[in-house]
């Protein structure tokens, strides 16, 4: 068993293509911190495949465009887990899509210059009651997103923090700025061996195309300077 070196709770991305091992990272961290909670918002549908006794597993698997379900899951952790206990969303991605879906079911639509559309300022104010749930989240938080490669219209703050690796997480604009621990999850095709690449790290060492077995170990450990118990 491994706990934090302080009070403060994590806050960790991590994203990457789809092999990539992001769902492992999760259950690297579930073996680690047993009998703590850890609570999984599933969209991939990865964990029934993965999972096999961990007792501290609570999945919640949510139909892909089923926003109303993601946002009550979530919700839920937040009234009911502890300072100890893990909240693991996978993946993040899937709000945005989720989020318009759930707009268009709803009629949230406007018209500008004569066209109908979405009403995008009803569809973000809805969708930042999920990154307020996230962030009054009592425990530690992980989240997941698939890799994106950066467009010709980024804002200027993603180009500062994502710039020089060419790819940003997919999903609603700010999901990759309101996390301060970032990690991109990276392999090599010769070993297909994981790696590791903090893109941001506040107050930790950066790593770069680092080997990457067991998250928990050699993220949570190494880095963030969890103890073993």
């Amino acid at each position: 068993m491994i706990s934090a070196p302080t009070a403060r709770r994590e806050r960790i991305l991590v994203f990457g293509l789809h092999g990539s091992g992001k769902s492992e990272t999760i259950l690297s961290i579930a073996k680690q911190v047993s009998p703590n909670k850890v609570t999984v918002v599933d969209t991939e549908r990865a964990y029934e495949a993965l999972v096999t006794d961990e007792d501290n597993l609570v999945i919640n698997e949510i139909v892909l465009d089923d926003w109303e379900a993601m946002l009550s899951a979530v919700q839920h952790a937040v009234a009911n887990d502890s300072a100890d206990d893990w909240l693991a969303v996978d993946s993040g991605s899937m709000s945005w899509e989720a989020i318009q879906s759930y707009a268009l079911e709803q009629g949230w639509t406007e018209t500008r210059d004569g066209e109908k559309g979405v009403d995008w300022i009803k569809v973000n104010a809805e969708h930042t009651k999920l990154y307020r749930a996230y962030l009054s989240y009592p425990g530690h938080l992980i989240l997941t997103a698939r890799q994106k490669d950066l467009g010709s219209r980024e804002s200027k703050q993603t180009v500062n923090v994502y710039g020089s690796y060419f790819v940003k997480p997919a999903g609603q604009k700010d999901l990759g700025h309101i996390i301060p621990h970032t990690v991109l999850l990276l392999t090599t095709n010769r070993s297909a061996q994981y790696q590791m690449t903090t893109v941001k790290d506040r107050k930790r060492d950066v790593v770069e195309n680092a080997d990457l077995s067991n998250f928990a170990r050699d993220y949570l450990v190494k880095i963030a300077g969890w103890v073993k118990a």
